[in-house]
C-alpha cells in the first residue's frame, strides 16, 4: 500500500521527511522527483522470460493473487512479446488494468437496453471481466493496460524510476504519457494542481498522482514503515460531485427474487463521462433519505 494524502500541506509534509530520511537540509534542495497520474482500474503483475509473457497475476491480498495469464493474453494492449533484439532475463512490470469512459458507457447503454442492472463503474466491470473464463469477453471490452512500476528485474541497468519506464516504453510496454519528472517540491505543486484540471479529458479514470523520488539507490536509503514506503506518496483529488434530478424508479428483479431500485436522473457529467443512471441500494436508505420523483 501506498500512503494517501489529500492536501498540498500533506505533500509538503512528506516531502520534508524525505528530507530528513536523506540527512538533507530542510528549505534547501531535494532529490529529484517523478510522478504518473493514479489510474482507478485492477493492479496486474506481468512477468516476462526472455521477452516473452509467461505470467499474469493480480495483486489479490498483497502476497498471493489470482493467475490470470489466460485473460490478459486477450488484452491487445498487453504486448506478449518485447520489442527488443536482447530482451531481459526476466522483467516483471506492475502496472494497472482499467476501461476507458467511452467502453463502459457504450456496456452500460446495452445493459440498459436488455433491462439488466447496470455496472456502478468502470473498475468494477474491469475486475469482473478480468475473471472471467471466456478470453473473448476480455477482448471485447478492449481494456487497457499502464505499467507504473517494477518487480524482479534482471537484465535491465536504470538507476531511476524514470529511466525505467522509458526502457520498457522502448520495448513496447504501454506506459502513461503523463509521467513526469520535478525538481522540488515548488515544481511538484505547481504540477499537481495544474493536472487537476486535465483528468476529466483523459477519458478513464484517475483519481490522484503517485509522487516518488527517482532514483532507486535513494529509495533504497528511506526504506518503508511496516504499512508504505517512505519514498512515495499518493496525492488523491477530490471526488467529482455534480446535482441532477430524479426523474424515474425502475424496480428490477434478480435471479433470487431480490428487488433492485435503479434511478433514471437527468444526464449529468462526472469524471468525463455522463452518468443517468444509478442504484438506490435498498428501501431502507430510500426510506431514511425520503427519496421522491422530482428531488434534486
Amino acid at each position: 500500500s501506498i500512503d494517501n494524502s489529500y492536501d498540498p500541506d500533506d505533500i509538503a509534509s512528506w516531502y520534508a521527511r524525505v528530507q530528513r530520511g536523506l540527512e538533507l537540509a530542510e528549505g534547501g534542495g531535494g532529490p529529484m522527483l517523478c510522478c504518473d497520474p493514479k489510474i482507478d482500474g485492477v493492479a496486474i503483475s506481468l512477468r516476462y522470460e526472455s521477452g516473452r509473457l509467461v505470467q499474469a497475476v493480480t495483486r489479490g491480498d498483497g502476497r498471493r493473487g489470482d493467475d490470470v495469464t489466460a485473460q490478459v493474453r486477450a488484452i491487445r494492449a498487453v504486448p506478449l512479446r518485447l520489442h527488443a533484439a536482447d530482451p531481459p532475463e526476466v522483467l516483471e512490470v506492475r502496472g494497472e488494468i482499467y476501461m476507458t469512459n467511452e467502453v463502459f458507457d457504450s456496456i452500460n447503454r446495452e445493459r440498459s437496453e436488455r433491462d439488466e442492472p447496470l455496472f456502478a463503474n468502470a473498475r468494477n466491470v474491469t475486475a469482473g471481466t478480468l475473471k472471467s473464463l471466456d478470453p473473448s469477453v476480455v477482448a471485447e471490452r478492449r481494456l487497457c493496460f499502464s505499467a507504473h512500476g517494477r518487480g524482479v528485474v534482471d537484465g535491465i541497468d536504470a538507476p531511476s524510476y524514470s529511466r525505467f519506464i522509458e526502457c520498457i516504453r522502448d520495448m513496447g510496454v504501454p506506459v502513461s504519457p503523463h509521467v513526469r519528472t520535478l525538481d522540488g517540491l515548488a515544481d511538484l505543486l505547481a504540477h499537481l494542481e495544474s493536472f487537476r484540471e486535465q483528468r476529466a479529458g483523459l477519458g478513464y479514470g484517475v483519481d490522484g498522482m503517485v509522487v516518488r523520488v527517482d532514483e532507486f539507490a535513494l529509495q533504497d536509503r528511506l526504506g518503508a514503515t511496516s504499512k508504505a514506503p517512505r519514498w512515495c506518496v499518493a496525492f488523491k483529488y477530490p471526488a467529482d460531485q455534480g446535482e441532477t434530478v430524479l426523474e424515474s424508479v425502475a424496480w428490477q428483479v434478480g435471479k433470487g427474487g431480490t428487488l433492485t431500485p435503479r434511478a433514471t436522473m437527468q444526464p449529468v457529467e462526472l469524471a468525463g463521462t455522463t452518468v443517468r443512471h444509478a442504484t438506490l441500494h435498498n428501501i431502507e436508505e430510500i426510506r431514511r433519505k425520503d427519496i421522491r420523483i422530482g428531488d434534486r
